[in-house]
């Protein structure tokens, strides 16, 4: 293929990519199982509304707080990309159309997938956080930077967020099959306006202490762990633990993709690079906090999303989640606590020794199974008892078995057992938080200076 044609081929598919993006947003997009799903943003939930009305409360006194701080005349760019996304927000969205999924997007084309997850929120509550976090952050840029830096700074972050993204969610994919990164490649999540916030604030935060040391030369600004640069890490956890109820929208992995993003384009714009040096280098303890900040948050999402998936399987209703059919083989996996089979004659209620007590619980009769036995009322029964398959099943929830059983967790049945693997875990969390803070004691000291 020469090179006319492969320009062509890529002006084509660029068509393409434009037009699903307007089909999508003016809903002329044709109807069949894929653009079915969830649709977004979501309503105000019934059963946690205070805590959405307390987040709104919030979210709007801190864009009143933003707007009186700097006024949009003065930042209009800031301003624009901070609020636009609100004209989106009055219509609803099918998930599986917009949503960022890796597997669409590699394996058919689905290219406008990178753009169409940028520009949808969740919730109002997080268009609010994320408008806040971008003004804020952008309306610096924009003062220090001019309004082409912003621009610059905006288009390498939201290209690069979703590409990281893309890219570790397919490696996964290919090595580790059965991860819930893995199984995050086949799965549609529209969390791309967070990961821009994130990365656009780690940008601002590194240029807020560059112009804060340079205004205060004797200042070593670097040892505090509550400096500008770190403030994504406080809004990551914000973003994923205060709302665990929206599940699709607070990806971990995803809003690491972004500040990772932030990170590598503060050495792209040289924030990091000359700058930096100018007041005497980036010091290897600066890295060694970013990477265990990292780390920690890390094995944090891998604790909680070891518990939430313990959670689902202990409730017979699960959470709606926007996945696609191929991973749920995996979802379906049966999670032991010791690792080693079960034997369901000797758990559970089979477990109960007064035989009276256990029959109760599991809805059993030894006169209720014969032939002539008549209710109160005179009326035959049918010759099973009170549920129609516990005989079979020998279960006492809709003919199948108990859903949750607490000797299933541990031998004592109050506890639950993460196992080696979670020791491990808990080891790398205890390792990461003491070595964040011999970092500290030692850069805050004589020793450091």
């Amino acid at each position: 293929m020469s090179f006319p044609d492969i320009t062509h081929e890529i002006a084509a598919g660029l068509r393409g990519a434009a037009d699903q993006i307007v089909d999508v947003f003016k809903g002329s997009a044709r109807s069949n199982a894929f653009f079915t799903g969830p649709t977004i943003p979501f309503p105000i939930d019934e059963h946690n509304r205070r805590r959405d009305l307390a987040g709104l409360s919030f979210g709007a006194l801190r864009l009143s707080q933003n707007l009186q701080a700097v006024s949009i005349f003065s930042s209009p760019l800031a301003a624009s990309i901070a609020f636009a996304p609100a004209l989106l927000h009055t219509k609803e969205y099918r998930l599986y159309s917009i949503g960022l999924n890796p597997e669409k997007v590699l394996a058919r084309g689905e290219w406008h997938r990178l753009v169409t997850s940028q520009l949808i929120n969740a919730t109002f509550v997080q268009l609010l956080e994320n408008a806040n976090d971008l003004y804020e952050s952008g309306s610096w840029l924009e003062k220090r930077w001019g309004w082409q830096g912003l621009l610059g700074a905006v288009g390498a972050v939201s290209s690069l967020a979703p590409a990281l993204y893309v890219a570790l969610t397919a490696f996964a994919h290919r090595l580790a099959p059965s991860s819930a990164l893995a199984q995050q490649y086949l799965s549609a999540y529209f969390v791309s306006p967070s990961m821009i916030a994130l990365g656009i604030s780690v940008l601002s935060g590194y240029d807020k202490d560059i112009y804060a040391s340079s205004r205060n030369a004797g200042r070593n600004d670097i040892d505090q762990i509550w400096s500008a640069r770190y403030v994504w890490g406080a809004r990551l956890l914000m973003t994923t633990f205060l709302a665990p109820s929206i599940n699709v929208a607070n990806n971990m992995e995803a809003n690491i993709c972004g500040i990772l993003a932030g990170l590598i384009s503060v050495y792209a714009f040289g924030v990091g690079n000359t700058r930096w040096r100018k007041r005497g280098g980036l010091g290897l303890n600066d890295v060694a906090i970013q990477g265990a900040l990292l780390g920690f948050l890390g094995i944090a999402s891998y604790l909680v999303t070891m518990q939430s998936a313990i959670a689902q399987k202990s409730f017979s209703g699960a959470s709606l989640k926007a996945q696609a059919p191929r991973a749920r083989q995996n979802v379906s996996t049966v999670i032991v606590a010791n690792g080693k089979k079960v034997d369901i004659s000797k758990q559970g209620l089979n477990s109960v020794e007064n035989k009276t007590v256990k029959l109760n619980l599991m809805g059993k009769s030894e006169t209720m199974k014969q032939k002539d036995w008549v209710d109160p009322s005179g009326r035959k029964g049918k010759g099973y008892g009170v549920y129609k398959f516990e005989s079979k099943y020998g279960a006492n929830v809709d003919g199948y078995s108990p859903i949750y059983t607490p000797d299933a967790w541990s031998e004592s049945g109050e506890s639950y057992k993460l196992g080696t693997k979670g020791l491990v875990a808990w080891a790398g969390l205890l390792v990461v938080l003491l070595g964040v803070g011999v970092s500290l004691i030692v850069s805050t000291s004589a020793i450091g200076q």
